[in-house]
């Protein structure tokens, strides 16, 4: 149902406009009716119309100036005129302005009918544009989260969403029982407009990806304590300082979750924001830092970081369950990293975590499976035969463009379908994947090759160097040029 404005100085003309045509069966409400220009524009400084017939000739104001007004703020609304026949330089001044069309008083009932009808029609093509939008930008931003955007989709992205450089970003996660809207429209009042509603199982999770400073995102979630009525979970992850990096606050975020729910615990994902603030007060405290040693494959840098971060839990004094939290995290990259970890491990980890007595005992435990994978048979995998065989296809045509429809096709299997379980077994996209295993490929010629980095960018199958510089980086957190002068012997 669309709505309408009708603006009349003649009181008998407002009510016969109401009833000579029936609005409801064509689709629209006659929301309200105003005698004067300056009620019109009051009203509309806080309604939004859909479409808005206005007298043209009215005392103090003209339906022109209402016309002005509309344009000069910005409003969507859809204008028709009212004139009579002595009129014409106020129907020439609407045409100019942008109105969709005049009637001449009398009105004509089939002539408004029509008009109507046309407008109609214009606004059921402008909702379904803006749906088709809407849902575009949803996939994007849940592609983005989820690491697998390509290098032709990261144009995209940069056309369709205002990402600033100078700007921290931190995924915030909001789980309710009921489908709400209350904690999208807060996000949107407050300026942060990166955000999605998602339903799994019964639950609904509205996505933030926060962009800002440290103080702001603290002032934002506070702030959400008092606004928001109704229950929810609340889940932040790291703040990040590059947009390519978001994926790692997303993962972080939603590793706190599943945590959360996994032992039941609402202490620390609930709406009292003060408790997730722990984890992000101090600058020193980065997981980044960690998962990044855990790429470049540097055991003894890695286990250092690891230290480092128990370390700073300890001068911070964090609560045993935020410990838990934090040690689950840090589990989360080993786990997903080293595949020949098996779920029997993993299982063992978190029965560890929840029994623990001490942060000594966690660390100690942690140190102890970053140290078991450098004995273990790196061909050990945990995955089934069909994801399994997708990594040796992978690892096989890497150097290729290979996407996952192609690869679905070679293994005889919905896209979708497989792009799901390699998520669900690996933790990671199937982009993640590749990308991986291409820089992997990169460090390995980085250090025992002496070709250049241009040469080893197209032989690991990129094509745009640019890409692989900034994909690099982003895993490893340092360019190909600083990695070979630090490790190579």
């Amino acid at each position: 149902m669309y709505s309408v404005l009708l603006v009349d100085d003649e009181y008998m003309i407002l009510e016969g406009l109401k009833k000579i045509i029936p609005w409801n069966d064509l689709g629209f409400e006659v929301v309200s009716t105003c005698r004067r220009t300056e009620d019109a524009i009051r009203y509309l400084e806080n309604h939004s119309v859909d479409l808005v017939i206005t007298d043209v000739n009215m005392p103090e104001k003209s339906g022109i100036d209402l016309i002005r007004y509309m344009k000069e703020k910005g409003m969507a609304s859809e204008i028709l005129i009212l004139s009579g026949y002595q009129e014409f330089m106020y129907v020439k001044q609407g045409l100019e302005l942008g109105i969709k069309g005049y009637l001449l008083k009398p009105v004509d009932k089939n002539e408004l009918t029509e008009k109507v009808m046309m407008i109609k029609e214009e606004l059921n093509h402008d909702r379904q544009e803006k749906q088709k939008e809407r849902l575009y930008n949803e996939m994007l931003l849940i592609r983005w989260l989820n690491d697998e955007l390509n290098e032709s989709e990261y144009r995209n992205f940069i056309q369709h969403f205002d990402v600033d450089k100078l700007d921290d970003y931190a995924v915030i996660i909001c789980a309710n029982d009921v489908y709400t809207d209350t904690i999208r429209q807060y996000s949107l009042a407050m300026g942060q407009k990166l955000c999605v509603i998602q339903e799994n199982e019964d639950t609904f999770y509205t996505i933030i990806v926060y962009h800002g400073s440290k103080n702001g995102l603290s002032t934002f979630l506070l702030q959400m304590d008092q606004t928001i009525e109704e229950d929810y979970q609340l889940s932040v992850g790291e703040l990040v300082q590059e947009w390519e990096n978001v994926y790692e606050s997303y993962e972080q975020a939603l590793a706190m979750m599943t945590f959360s729910v996994f032992y039941d615990n609402k202490q620390v994902l609930s709406n009292s924001s003060k408790n997730v603030l722990n984890l992000l007060d101090d600058e020193t405290f980065e997981f980044m830092s960690f998962n990044k040693a855990l790429m470049v494959g540097d055991m003894n840098e890695t286990i250092i970081k690891l230290k480092g971060i128990f370390s700073q839990m300890r001068q911070l004094a964090f609560l045993p369950d935020n410990v838990r939290h934090v040690t689950f995290l840090l589990f989360t990259d080993i786990y997903r990293r080293f595949p020949s970890l098996s779920v029997a491990i993993y299982n063992e980890t978190l029965e560890k975590i929840k029994q623990s007595h001490s942060i000594k005992e966690l660390e100690d435990w942690l140190i102890y499976l970053l140290e078991l994978t450098e004995s273990m048979d790196g061909n050990m995998q945990r995955y089934s035969e069909l994801v399994q065989k997708s990594m040796d296809i992978i690892d096989k045509e890497y150097k290729e463009d290979l996407t996952l429809k192609r690869l679905s096709e070679e293994l005889h299997v919905n896209s979708v379908y497989l792009g799901q379980l390699v998520k669900k077994e690996t933790g990671r996209s199937f982009a993640q994947v590749l990308n991986q295993l291409r820089i992997e490929k990169a460090q390995d010629m980085l250090l025992h090759t002496d070709l250049t980095i241009n040469e080893i960018s197209f032989e690991i199958g990129y094509n745009n160097m640019t890409y692989f510089l900034k994909m690099f980086r982003k895993l490893n957190g340092m360019t190909p040029k600083e990695f070979r002068e630090k490790y190579k012997k």
